[in-house]
């Protein structure tokens, strides 16, 4: 059926750190900045490029149905809520 998974990336970019992470093909992702300050500079790229049809954009009540114990984070997200 699927699976969630959650990540911490705790980088210190002062340092030199660069931010890059692989995120499968086929996979609904999304990321936020939890903590303080509440923003990041980053961007998201794509390889090989991508088409609009390659792209479908989550509907967050069939995702929450489908995957009930990801419910609340899907929703949370969403609403722009950090918790």
């Amino acid at each position: 059926m699927g699976q969630l998974s959650a990540s911490l990336s705790v980088l210190i970019l002062r340092n030199g750190q660069r931010v890059q992470l692989l995120i499968p093909g086929n996979t609904f992702h999304t990321a936020r900045v939890v903590g303080q300050p509440h923003w990041f500079l980053g961007a998201s790229s794509e390889w090989p490029g991508v088409e609009p049809p390659d792209v479908e954009i989550g509907d967050v009540d069939a995702l929450a149905e489908k995957y009930p114990d990801t419910a609340n984070d899907l929703r949370a997200f969403q609403q722009g809520r950090g918790d």
